[in-house]
């Protein structure tokens, strides 16, 4: 009968419950002749939520703020520009009140809610809004890479993404002006080792996020500028509370969804577009979760700012996800689960190697291709490690899972031995993760070695607590799928 639960036996047994036409016992209990029952009350799978909806008529809790907001801002327009003369911008006051502001004034208006700028002049006024977006110079370039760092594989990314988001940014500077404002004195302060909290920051952040729940969507420019915010908000919330990136990033994404395939046929759009699949995509492989977007590929081979050559092996970790959810939703309903999806990925990932640009060496210095290399390499066994651990619980085949985690290290050794002293491997933090789940004697100290994770300190003791908590588990004799032990452990977020 459609729509029915497993009965009580059958779920105790972990049988496959089935009925026939209008029967009011399962073919089991019949066979068994026991009596049939679903009186056991619905348990919601997974670990409690730590977050609200997100969305007009919801809430998320994610930072706390001492003082309440002067302000809130409503967002319901695209902002456009026309940069000769004098140009207005269709704009939104802190009251949300719609209006059309020249650039002088929503400078002045800007101003008031705390944002400083103070030239005179209607251009000056203009380069002070865009800052640091606009303005084009070597300096500003190099202030823009060492700030920014931490979300490259190297300094040859810079003005990409400098320009993907100048490209968001001009297009809509009350959207995005506080939040881009904010990370960037975040990062200096997170680089820089000082707390990374700053109430001001959390203030203007908060308004930003309530600027992401309210916006209205009606055109490709519009859903690029949101999907700029939510990856900036999504950045800010990992290196201060670490409480709610992943929800972030999953409503811009979701919001963006209708004009997904617009916005990927831009290559200009790149470092805004991948990098936001890249992390959710590695975040639902870790909770059993479907990514809200697949990469789409193009003819010509990606180099991208955080997922370097990965780019290719996106759809494949897209697929690793449904299959590893549709695995695990066989297991929970009693049936054996289908191992044939996972054996055709695993064998895409063992075929699987980068596809770099014919000018990868005229674009790219030495270093930033050896970073790039050993990326995707860890990548590649990271992969087949969690194939591995899709396919077999705790306890079972370990030494294979172990081997694999071995030349995650293996290569990690490698490459770190080949870069220049003071030069770290970044986004490798999802492979590296699967390895402290697999070794035990890992040395915790490695994970200031990726870039990301040394600036975000509160990323690091949730990380450290989840592994620990994983390794008391399996001390005590678990033999969970990883997976389904992840599930009950922690809260976590997981970066590239």
């Amino acid at each position: 009968m459609p729509g029915r639960r497993a009965c009580d036996r059958c779920f105790k047994y972990k049988q496959k419950c089935n009925f026939e036409d209008d029967e009011e016992a399962c073919l089991e209990c019949e066979l068994s002749k026991s009596t049939c029952t679903t009186l056991r009350s619905k348990v919601r799978q997974g670990r409690r939520p730590k977050v609200k909806s997100l969305g007009p008529e919801g809430s998320l809790q994610v930072w706390a703020v001492d003082r309440p907001l002067a302000c809130t801002v409503m967002v319901s327009k695209n902002y456009a520009f026309t940069p000769p003369g004098k140009p207005h911008l269709l704009s939104v006051n802190y009251w949300g009140t719609p209006k059309f502001l020249t650039i002088a004034e929503l400078a002045t208006d800007l101003q008031v809610n705390g944002l400083q700028t103070q030239p005179s002049s209607d251009d000056e006024q203009f380069l002070s809004l865009a800052s640091p977006f606009q303005v084009d110079s070597p300096e500003v370039l190099k202030l823009f890479t060492d700030t920014y760092d931490l979300f490259m594989l190297g300094p040859s990314f810079a003005w990409r993404m400098r320009a993907a988001f100048q490209y968001s940014y001009i297009g809509s500077p009350v959207l995005l002006h506080d939040i881009i404002a904010v990370l960037w004195t975040t990062v200096k302060r997170a680089r820089n080792n000082i707390a990374a909290w700053d109430q001001d920051d959390v203030a203007r952040g908060a308004v930003s996020l309530q600027q992401l729940r309210t916006a209205q969507i009606s055109g490709m420019g519009d859903a690029l500028a949101i999907l700029a915010l939510g990856q900036t908000l999504a950045a800010f919330d990992l290196l201060t509370s670490c409480s709610g990136s992943t929800s972030i990033l999953r409503y811009s994404l979701t919001s963006i969804r209708p004009w997904h395939e617009s916005v990927a046929k831009n290559p200009i759009l790149d470092p805004v577009i991948i990098a936001s699949i890249f992390w959710d995509t590695l975040n639902c492989l870790m909770a059993g979760e479907i990514p809200i977007l697949e990469q789409i590929s193009r003819d010509v081979p990606i180099v991208d700012r955080m997922a370097g050559h990965c780019t290719t092996l996106l759809p494949v970790f897209y697929d690793l996800c449904v299959a590893s959810k549709k695995a695990k939703d066989d297991r929970d309903a009693g049936s054996a689960a289908d191992i044939h999806d996972l054996a055709q990925i695993r064998q895409k990932v063992l075929w699987w190697r980068p596809e770099p640009p014919s000018n990868l060496a005229e674009n790219f210095s030495d270093q930033e291709i050896l970073k790039m290399e050993a990326q995707a390499s860890v990548y590649r066994s990271a992969a087949l490690l969690f194939c591995h651990r899709t396919l077999h619980p705790i306890g079972t085949l370990d030494e294979v899972a172990r081997e694999h985690a071995n030349n995650i290290m293996s290569e990690f050794s490698k490459y770190s031995s080949m870069l220049k002293p003071e030069t770290r491997l970044q986004n490798v933090g999802f492979p590296i993760l699967l390895v402290a789940l697999e070794i035990h004697d890992l040395p915790k100290d490695i994970w200031n070695y990726i870039t990301l994770s040394a600036a975000a300190p509160v990323f690091m003791s949730k990380i450290s607590a989840l592994i620990d908590w994983v390794w008391k588990q399996r001390n005590d004799g678990c033999t969970n799928f990883l997976l389904d032990l992840i599930k009950r452990g922690p809260d976590f977020v997981v970066i590239p």
